[in-house]
């Protein structure tokens, strides 16, 4: 766990692999580092990724996702991420 990949403009964080109980997460953790700063955008929160073969359902976006990132214009969540931290994390 804990291995980071990006997909389109969203970088993500393996949280868990899953079981025979649990589906494989990932958190949202910010922008893709091939995302230009000056550019405007439109995200769009999807509800899963596949990443290496793996599909992984959208467990939260981390408090520190978006800070400072002021070329945001707006972000939509689709059904099924679970939720948005409003602490920092520590």
């Amino acid at each position: 766990m804990g291995t980071t990949f990006s997909i389109g403009d969203l970088s993500y964080r393996v949280i868990s692999t899953g079981d025979s109980e649990t589906y494989p997460k990932v958190d949202v953790t910010g922008l893709s580092s091939t995302v230009s700063s000056t550019s405007s955008l439109a995200l769009v929160i999807p509800s899963s990724v596949t990443y290496s073969g793996t599909d992984y359902y959208i467990n939260e976006i981390v408090a520190s996702a978006f800070k400072g990132k002021t070329n945001i214009k707006s972000v939509n969540i689709k059904y099924g991420a679970r939720a948005m931290q409003t602490r920092t994390e520590q």
